[in-house]
């Protein structure tokens, strides 16, 4: 990352954050290389004006956490001058917004992450929104642990969902953490956005309640199915083993796309009930695509059959296919199972083209 010369204006403050006018007036535009807003300490925005940058990075939680605390300067750029005037919601919305429409060269990456964008802040989505529909620089965008699902309103995933569908730049997803499988809406709205997107290469979900309902995942494997540029999807984290219809959606959706290459199930219980296994197995089996496959943590080694019924259909795969190459099965109780790693042994003898981890 490019060095950042600072320019805080904490030094210039009182404790009550009330920033003098003539701060920074008529600062020559041309020696400010870089500028970096600090609340307390914590960096609300960091962007520089001389060259198009590698990672912009914004914190809104410190900032909006007191309502009664706002920003009380407005940051505008007219000809050469950095001039702080008096902020209002709407005049941080133009800050933002002007920022973003400036013609970076370079490509961005966007990195809004623990910002608690969700809590109540719907003009805050709104401008992001805006900036992804507008902005043709952004290739990854992480939006993730900001509670967007649990949006009181649900608002927060339409209004992302309204600026994804209008983007033809973006390649890279973060959403993990964000509670977006406690309203059915959230999946619906992000699957609708994503099915035709073509760009898209990496979606991140993990961590967000997905196997609350069934219906999280019928809405993500109908984005799986049409779309054909998601390579890797992370869906670690979300309790799908406890319902075996999450299983049967994703298979379906598993039989069907040819783009996905990795396919990442960390943690999800999947050995609490053969019969994920034996759905699973199913989509493995034809699937075109997969090349790598993360099954760690899923208590596979609980019964013997579970490992037979997973083993078997990699099997088929490769010597179908030649595609699946590799599946981690760290942390699943069969590091130390004898009879079990002498099947995989036995089953896998000529195969050369599959690695376990294990």
């Amino acid at each position: 990352m490019k060095k950042i010369i600072s320019y805080d204006l904490n030094k210039f403050s009182k404790l009550n954050f009330n920033l003098k006018n003539e701060i920074f007036n008529f600062l020559p535009f041309n020696d400010l290389i870089n500028v970096i807003y600090r609340i307390d300490k914590k960096t609300l925005l960091a962007i520089n004006f001389r060259k198009s940058i590698n990672i912009i990075k914004l914190n809104f939680s410190n900032l909006l956490q007191n309502l009664e605390f706002k920003l009380d300067k407005l940051l505008e750029i007219k000809k050469d001058y950095f001039i702080l005037e008096e902020i209002t919601e709407v005049a941080f919305e133009q800050i933002i917004t002007h920022l973003f429409k400036i013609k970076f060269k370079e490509e961005i990456i966007l990195d809004l992450s623990s910002s608690e964008i969700g809590l109540d802040h719907d003009f805050l989505i709104k401008i992001i929104s805006q900036i992804i529909e507008e902005n043709k620089t952004i290739i990854k965008l992480y939006l993730d642990n900001n509670l967007l699902g649990m949006d009181f309103e649900g608002k927060s995933i339409k209004s992302l969902s309204e600026g994804l569908y209008k983007n033809f730049t973006l390649q890279e997803l973060y959403l993990n953490e964000n509670c977006l499988g406690d309203k059915i809406e959230n999946m619906k709205y992000l699957s609708e956005a994503l099915k035709c997107n073509k760009t898209i290469k990496a979606l991140v979900l993990f961590s967000n309640n997905l196997g609350l309902n069934s219906k999280n995942i019928f809405y993500l494997s109908e984005l799986i199915k049409m779309n054909d540029t998601i390579q890797f999807l992370d869906i670690s984290l979300n309790e799908l083993g406890y319902d075996p219809k999450n299983f049967s959606f994703l298979s379906d959706a598993l039989k069907i796309n040819q783009s996905l290459k990795e396919l990442y199930l960390t943690n999800n219980n999947i050995g609490c009930n053969i019969i994920n296994i034996k759905i699973l197995s199913e989509a493995f089996e034809t699937n075109l695509s997969l090349i790598e496959i993360n099954l760690n943590s899923n208590q596979l080694g609980m019964q013997f059959e579970n490992m037979s019924i997973l083993i078997k259909s990699l099997k088929i795969n490769s010597e179908k296919f030649h595609k699946i190459r590799t599946i981690f099965l760290r942390c699943n109780e069969i590091e130390n199972d004898f009879k079990i790693k002498k099947f995989i042994e036995e089953e896998l003898e000529n195969n050369s083209f599959i690695i376990i981890n294990f």
